[in-house]
């Protein structure tokens, strides 16, 4: 079993809501569930439509045919007819020009129901067909509308029933079945966001903007919970000072935003270099310049991410590639921040973030704050000296004593400063803690280790990739007689061990979702690495498995050597067409 639904509306007519919803009932039954939006920046009007894979082996991304289309209006059956093959099903109401036509608006004045149900009705005829077990439906249906009126409740329950009655005329041989235990669906950003609870997030500040947002939204509901506070603030540079402000205290807090956002950031970043204050900072990337394609995918930030902030201070960039990434990254931040006295970048962009996978569980993170000074200090300084808070150590690291420590009096400004904290413009001290702070970075590589994962086959040739392509790269990876190398923690770089690995093969080739091939060029400022070829693509969209694919087909005729730039060869259609409404 290995099928993709895609189910397709105008702009808030909903089509999300069913992808949701399909996306859970199916892992209820022990499925593997990847669910993909893709969407225009309209409120209104364009076509949305979400991707839902499900299958009984493990899968990490969506692909391009569909099996079954549920297409609410003309729209999604005009637009995605060419994905369909000579097996699919499609699903519509009275407007689409061909398959299995559900009569909505007649079905609702018949049966008397809120005009609002013809998503559940529609769709219920698909579970129908699919034979999926109707008393899970009618639970996830309570589970949904049982704080809305009783009127909507019945309405809904009774449109499940009648999408039920008409999917007996169109049995098929699909059936879905219970495989495993039930498993839970987690968008990115969910995972981000449990990610920042479990590692003892506090506080979250932020501004909204697309693809971080939902990570904000989601900690909006959880609050209470969770017992954090959220926070929106009136700009990105508010909302990153409250960040840097908490975590002074000794408090973990997150800041986040996208690309455009994050350029408001920068001075904070500056700040936090200086004054050695951790702050964790989720950037969530998305098609640029300036606004560019809001609601699209992209992975070109990494130098303005690496090179944020004015001056040489240390940094830490992680790039986690899936969700249980996404949880244990973010979660590990928080501690690196503390552990480090730095900023800590975690990346993610519009496929990562906004896409739902299911995942069976999450471990726990422990909680480590390094050289944090919680309580109070023994007096042992003399009359008239001040606490070292930038003492010369030879990790690079000195101690912090957060505000109220008893002893431990100090000044964070944006200053040079000597090892007392008061401000200087003395040369030798300047040098002194430039070096300080450069330390950091090889603490960092020798307690962290950081490295890339290795996939191997013992081939002769590998892949590189960062991030969230590490999702198609898996699927790529069953397929192909390559090894595949993920590298989700970009910055500071372990050279001698990365050497060491990518000279091991004869063929190297790097596959990155932007135009310039930015991590290839960023790891090449650290490590000797020279790429055979490099496939890249920067539609908007990220890799489908078949695209990446029919790239390597094309390199072997060239002894893969080159540069494969991939274009949409299918559903060409522009979602945003505001000028139709």
């Amino acid at each position: 079993m290995d099928l993709n639904i895609k189910v397709a509306a105008l702009a808030g007519e909903g089509a999300f809501s069913i992808g949701n919803l399909l996306a859970k009932l199916f892992a209820k039954l022990g499925y593997n569930v990847v669910a993909y939006p893709e969407y225009p920046s309209l409120i209104k009007g364009g076509l949305n439509v979400i991707h839902v894979r499900i299958s009984d082996r493990e899968i990490h991304s969506p692909v391009h045919r569909t099996d079954i289309l549920l297409s609410i209006g003309k729209d999604g059956y005009k637009f995605l007819k060419n994905s369909l093959h000579e097996d699919s099903i499609v699903i519509g109401d009275e407007s689409i020009d061909d398959g299995i036509k559900v009569p909505i608006n007649s079905l609702i004045q018949q049966h008397n129901l809120n005009p609002k149900v013809k998503n559940i009705l529609i769709t219920s005829v698909l579970l129908g067909i699919l034979n999926y077990p109707k008393d899970y439906v009618d639970r996830a249906i309570v589970n949904m509308f049982g704080n809305k009126s009783k009127e909507i409740l019945e309405s809904n329950l009774k449109a499940v029933q009648i999408g039920y009655d008409l999917s007996k005329d169109h049995r098929t041989d699909l059936s879905v079945k219970r495989i495993d235990m039930e498993k839970v669906v987690v968008s990115g950003n969910e995972a981000f966001g449990l990610g920042a609870i479990a590692g003892g997030m506090k506080i979250a500040s932020f501004y909204p903007m697309t693809p971080a947002s939902s990570l904000f939204h989601f900690l909006i509901n959880v609050k209470d919970l969770a017992k954090i506070y959220v926070i929106q603030a009136e700009d990105e540079i508010a909302a990153a000072n409250i960040a840097i402000g908490a975590n002074y205290a000794g408090v973990r807090a997150l800041t986040g935003t996208s690309g455009g956002g994050f350029a408001l950031m920068t001075e904070t970043v500056s700040m936090a270099g200086i004054a050695e204050t951790p702050i964790v900072f989720f950037i969530s990337q998305r098609v640029g310049p300036s606004t560019g394609m809001p609601t699209w995918t992209e992975q070109a930030d990494l130098f303005q991410i690496w090179g944020a902030g004015q001056g040489d201070f240390p940094k830490i960039i992680l790039a986690p590639g899936n969700v249980e990434q996404a949880y244990r990254y973010m979660g590990n931040a928080f501690n690196l921040a503390q552990k480090y006295q730095l900023p800590v970048f975690v990346l993610s962009d519009k496929f990562l973030s906004e896409s739902y996978f299911s995942i069976s569980q999450l471990p726990s993170i422990p909680v480590e704050t390094g050289k944090i000074i919680y309580e109070d200090i023994p007096e042992v300084l003399s009359v008239g000296q001040r606490f070292l808070r930038y003492k010369l150590e030879d990790d690079g690291i000195s101690s912090m004593p957060v505000p109220g420590v008893k002893n431990g009096m100090h000044i964070a400004s944006s200053y040079e400063h000597m090892q007392d904290s008061f401000t200087t413009e003395n040369f030798s001290e300047r040098k002194r803690q430039v070096e300080k702070r450069a330390r950091k970075i090889e603490t960092i590589i020798e307690n962290e280790n950081p490295k890339p994962d290795v996939y191997t086959k013992k081939a002769d040739k590998a892949i590189v990739c960062w991030g969230s392509q590490l999702l198609p790269m898996l699927e790529v990876f069953r397929e192909i007689d390559f090894d595949l190398i993920h590298f989700s923690w970009l910055y500071p770089i372990n050279i001698q061990y990365t050497e060491q690995i990518l000279k091991r093969y004869r063929t190297i080739g790097f596959i990155e979702n932007n135009s310039n091939m930015a991590f290839y060029r960023f790891l090449r400022m650290f490590v000797d690495v020279k790429a055979d070829f490099n496939i890249i693509k920067y539609t908007g969209r990220q890799f489908f498995p078949h695209q990446i694919l029919d790239a390597l087909d094309r390199l072997q005729e060239k002894d893969y050597k080159g540069i494969e730039v991939i274009e949409e060869d299918f559903d060409t259609y522009e979602l945003y067409t505001p000028w139709r409404y």
